[in-house]
């Protein structure tokens, strides 16, 4: 780690579309290498819809019930995941999740290489925060173009 203070990195978190997202340890902290991100899904939350991009994703449940979403050769494929378990998803690879329990869930998140997800986190909070009520889509699309997501599924 570079000289980085624990205050600088777990500053602002984002909030994108219910769930708080504080980057512990920063993408310039590892050249640029991977990021790790705490996630705090209230019940009921998480992008649940199925959606891609660049950077490969591996999520380590801390707390709560998750179902976790793919696709398969069938369509949209789920499995549950639980305190202690750990989740891959590889680069471009369909995936979503969603808190399923009735408490908040949380999990770190740890994003390779690390850029991608964090601008991308950085601009979508800044557009959600300006847009009150429920996120518009079309509006977003050009923020998900733009760092290589894909929604394969619209949220809900």
């Amino acid at each position: 780690m570079t000289g980085t203070t624990v205050s600088e990195r777990a500053a602002e978190p984002f909030l994108v579309m219910g769930v708080t997202q504080y980057c512990r340890i920063r993408g310039k902290d590892t050249g640029g290498a991977y990021s790790v991100m705490e996630h705090v899904f209230p019940p009921g939350t998480g992008p649940a819809f199925l959606h891609s991009h660049p950077a490969q994703e591996s999520i380590g449940i801390l707390e709560g019930e998750f179902e976790f979403y793919s696709q398969g050769p069938n369509g949209k494929t789920s499995s549950k995941g639980r305190t202690g378990d750990i989740h891959h998803v590889g680069p471009s690879r369909p995936h979503g999740l969603k808190n399923v329990g009735d408490t908040v869930g949380r999990a770190f998140v740890v994003f390779h290489p690390a850029d991608v997800q964090e601008k991308f986190f950085e601009e979508l909070d800044a557009f959600l925060r300006t847009r009150p009520g429920p996120p518009d889509l079309n509006a977003m699309a050009p923020i998900f173009s733009r760092h290589g997501f894909v929604l394969i599924e619209h949220p809900k």
